[in-house]
């Protein structure tokens, strides 16, 4: 190849482009005989391999603008052919050559089609491959100034780093970072182009707005964009950061849908004050991000009292949003950045003090508020200073609590306080100073801020500033340190009555108790609109006007969420002061674990997630007697049967026909069946974490029932043994046959993702529980039905097989010496071959295998005994086939065309390429 060609040799090169052109239009003809048609395709493959000439004429088919799209195509890959297979025995001008033109190609724009955009892609992926960074160390400049030329040009680059992860796993590390850096610069021109909107923005305007749509877009992509950006070398211009942030604190949306999307693009944007006390942000950064930090704040605090423009009503919805956004965004702040809060915590104080001094804020714009303060304060790490805040934050809760107490420690009560029981008054006749409606406020003000003083008071996560801050409270008999939490001494004494709460709520449901319900309330305890939409997966629609009923349903779903979040979060930040509290175990299954059997499983799943998971979780090994071990009494026996009985009630609604497979109505029957699946594999968990130690989850994607597990998914192997506290619970006369049976039929219930999860635990659980005695000859022949069943059940998808075979050959294993009768359960499987049981028997004895390993051979002498019960349909076991004889013959060609092109109707390619073809 030459590059410095001569004028004669570039109008050779023009006329072979011509010949190729008319070549490549000749293959994709129908119309053209197939001799015709292979002599092009011939000739269009003998230039690519023997060409000197192949990347300029590529270059000239891929740049003239007179030629087609599968022209320009061909050219593309004219080029990409020679960078994959000739880069080594060309010149360095010629490669300059290549890749000075290939980026003009990018520059140059007009690759709207998305064949042409991977085509041109792929080119440059090649040369990065074989040329970046050593050769190449302008590469990242010319991508983003690519980008700065428009929206085409930054998908074409995003596709390059795209082919590049996928082509070179090596150079993921310095794709992901470099993704980003480009993206910045196109981003930060789209953000100040919107913010250049800001002045034609119309007072109202709703969702569908073309004004809202760009900046919904844009917060999300700012947010996703900036939140990689540390991780990017070389970081972006701090300072242009900062001018961007500004440039946000100084423009007035007169929409308030508009201001609250202004203030995620604040919370985005607020990487770069952190960035600006970096000694690497250079020169005069520091000081103007020192300077910026109040006015941000400031900005964030007039959005916290924002009313709206006059003819706004301060409690319209999108009014009430901007004020809830601007309490969780200090939130966000003061849990990413509470050292960059930390030497403006006075005037946070102030700030807020001020704030909540105004009557009309709500409960939990208010609570909010103190819990952002709360999370600035841990980094004090001194316990007094912390727990005099805590009790000013608090102020009158404890007599509060000290009032409702009466009232909402039976159901009967709680009905008459908040006007469960009582026609619901009308919105636009409700008075502010009614009285349910006041002691629904009072109620769920006082458990918030009880709840997110727990969560948010924490013990410095340095051993060294706890003990010098005087968090130590003793150390352990093993001599580890016991800390005390600042809010411990203040929050733990109103825990007797938020429990009784819950105790309150349950017995709603009673069935003795209906009739404490107004029947306009009859809807109350049913799953509110926004949760439904959730599980079915549906997007969030605009909410039509909530109605009273409305408000009262969210209001005690608020509560019951609340009560248990308040237990998770007490086990988690309290610690050893929570479980070393005096019958707790006792006290929680009398409230919050009361009265299970009549809740519905949208009422039982928080209590299991929320609650069960992180009390068990961070239970101290000292209390595992006292709280663990009784709490999985009492949840195990009573999951067992609740799970079964709803498993049963989901397969008796496929058997009837009123839930089908791919059922994606909004049925109570598919909600219930969304329901049952998910409080399963939460349950699940919570075996897990009781069961093992960590770790074993299975990741799905929301609102994935069935589908199979990615092929190149890790299935975790499952652990050998069981913990501690597992070990304790197998061996308990009444929870450990509750959790292994329920893990054994987990396993064959219609779900492969909760079927997967069982099957980790099942191993170490049936081991423990043969040692701790509590295994007779019908639990084993049970175990290793259920496996087979699960087989038969779940066989066709790939994970759960191999899972699943595996289980089967180490039950068996650990079975059959103890219980040699189980025999007679593969013996009963259709057309098993005895000689095939004898020798797996004979493999058994012979090499006795560790537990941990699993010999090959006998794994696939049992996948060929089970052979005919893997992937089979539930209701197949022990059928006879139906075998139809005497089927029509088939009339077949006798000889198949090797290719489509030789079809005599051809292979359609002339559509591939035109400006319609679907991609």
């Amino acid at each position: 190849m030459n590059v410095g060609a001569s004028g004669e040799v570039a109008g050779e090169v023009a006329l072979i482009a011509e010949e190729l052109s008319r070549a490549v239009e000749l293959t994709l003809n129908s119309c053209v005989a197939h001799e015709a048609r292979n002599q092009a395709y011939d000739a269009c493959e003998s230039f690519k391999e023997n060409s000197p000439w192949c990347a300029q004429a590529g270059l000239l088919l891929a740049s003239s603008t007179h030629y087609s799209a599968v022209v320009k195509h061909f050219g593309l890959q004219l080029m990409e052919h020679t960078v994959k297979y000739k880069w080594t025995q060309i010149t360095q001008a010629e490669k300059l050559f290549i890749k000075e033109n290939a980026m003009k190609l990018l520059y140059m724009g007009g690759w709207e089609t998305a064949h042409l955009n991977d085509a041109l892609a792929r080119v440059i992926v090649e040369m990065i491959k074989r040329e970046w960074p050593q050769q190449w160390p302008t590469l990242l400049a010319e991508l983003s100034d690519a980008c700065s030329r428009g929206h085409m040009h930054t998908q074409i680059v995003l596709h390059v780093f795209l082919r590049l992860v996928e082509d070179v796993a090596t150079l993921q590390r310095h794709c992901m970072s470099a993704a980003p850096l480009v993206t910045w610069a196109y981003v930060e021109q789209w953000t100040r182009a919107a913010l250049d909107k800001v002045d034609t923005c119309p007072p109202h305007l709703d969702q569908h707005h073309p004004l809202h749509v760009e900046w919904e877009a844009l917060s999300q992509v700012l947010d996703v964009v900036l939140s990689r950006l540390l991780q990017a070398e070389p970081r972006p211009s701090v300072l242009e950061g900062l001018n961007l942030l500004q440039r946000c604190v100084t423009v007035q949306p007169p929409s308030p849908l508009i201001l609250s999307l202004l203030l995620s693009l604040i919370s985005a944007l607020f990487v770069f004050l952190s960035c600006a006390y970096s000694q690497l942000a250079g020169p005069g950064v520091g000081v103007a991000g020192a300077d910026l930090l109040p006015r941000v704040l400031d900005k964030i605090f007039a959005a916290l009292v924002y009313e709206g423009a006059p003819a706004h009503d301060r409690r319209a919805r999108q009014v009430k949003n901007v004020r809830r956004h601007a309490a969780g965004l200090l939130v966000k702040l003061g849990s990413k950045y509470p050292l960059l809060l930390l030497p403006v915590f006075g005037r946070l104080h102030e700030l807020i003090r001020t704030a909540l001094a105004r009557p009309d804020l709500s409960a939990v714009e208010s609570v909010t508020l103190q819990e952002a303060l709360l999370l600035v304060s841990n980094h004090f790490c001194c316990f007094e200073r912390q727990s005099q805040l805590v009790a000013q934050v608090l102020g009158d809760c404890s007599d509060r609590w000290a009032a409702l107490s009466p009232h909402v420690s039976t159901a009967a009560g709680l009905a008459r306080l908040v006007g469960l029981d009582a026609a619901p008054t009308p919105p636009d006749t409700e008075a502010p100073d009614d009285d349910a409606g006041r002691a629904r406020r009072t109620l769920l003000h006082a458990l918030t801020l009880l709840l997110g003083v727990v969560k948010r008071t924490q013990v410095p996560a340095d051993p060294d500033k706890a003990s010098r801050g005087g968090f130590s409270a003793g150390v352990t008999p093993s001599g580890n340190p016991i800390w005390r939490n600042p809010c411990g001494g203040h929050v733990l004494p109103l825990f007797p009555a938020a429990l009784a709460l819950a105790r309150a709520l349950h017995d709603l449901h009673a069935p003795e108790n209906a009739s404490l319900r107004h029947p306009l309330h009859a809807r109350a305890l049913l799953p509110p609109a926004a949760e439904r939409r959730n599980l079915l997966g549906l997007r969030d629609a605009d909410a039509a006007p909530t109605t009273s009923q409305d408000r009262m349903q969210n209001f005690l779903h608020t509560l019951h969420d609340n009560v248990c979040h308040l237990v998770g979060a007490a086990a988690t930040t309290l610690g050893r002061e929570l479980y070393a509290a005096a019958g707790l175990a006792r006290f929680l299954a009398g409230s919050l674990l009361h009265g299970l059997e009549h809740l519905p499983d949208h009422w039982l799943r928080p209590v299991v997630r929320a609650a069960l998971k992180p009390l068990l979780l961070h239970c101290p090994p000292a209390h595992y007697h006292t709280v663990a071990l009784p709490i999985a009494q009492h949840m195990h026996a009573f999951m067992l049967i609740h799970l079964s009985q709803r498993w049963d009630y989901i397969t008796s609604l496929y058997e009837s026909g009123k839930l089908e497979e791919e059922g994606g109505s909004e049925s109570q029957e598919v909600l219930e069946d969304i329901l049952v699946r998910n409080l399963s594999r939460e349950y699940l968990d919570v075996l897990k974490i009781t069961l093992v130690e960590g770790g074993l989850t299975v990741e799905t994607p929301v609102g994935d029932m069935e589908e199979d597990p990615p092929a190149t998914a890790t299935v975790q192997r499952a652990p050998e043994q069981v913990s501690e506290l597992g070990a304790l619970i197998l061996a308990h006369p009444i929870a450990g046959p509750a959790a292994l049976h329920l893990i054994l039929r987990a396993l064959t219930w219609n779900d492969s993702t909760v079927s997967l999860r069982a099957c980790l635990v099942a191993l170490p659980a049936l081991r423990s529980a043969l040692e701790a005695g509590r295994v007779g000859a019908a639990e084993a022949s049970g175990a290793l039905a259920a496996v087979l069943q699960a087989l038969r059940t779940h066989g066709q998808h790939e994970a759960n097989q191999a899972a699943l075979l595996a289980l089967a050959v180490q039950t068996y294993e650990a079975l059959r010496p103890r219980f040699p009768g189980i025999v007679s359960v593969l013996r009963a499987i259709p057309d098993v071959d005895a000689h095939d049981l004898h020798r797996l028997d004979e493999k058994l004895s012979a090499t006795p295998a560790k537990p941990s390993k699993i010999d090959k051979s006998k794994r696939d002498l049992f996948k060929k005994i089970t052979s005919r019960l893997i992937g089979r349909n539930v209701g197949q076991l022990f059928k006879k086939e139906v075998y139809i004889l005497d089927l029509p013959t088939m009339h077949t060609a006798k000889e198949k065309p090797r290719s489509a092109v030789d079809t005599p109707e051809g292979a359609g390619l002339e559509n591939l390429f035109t400006a319609h073809a679907p991609t």
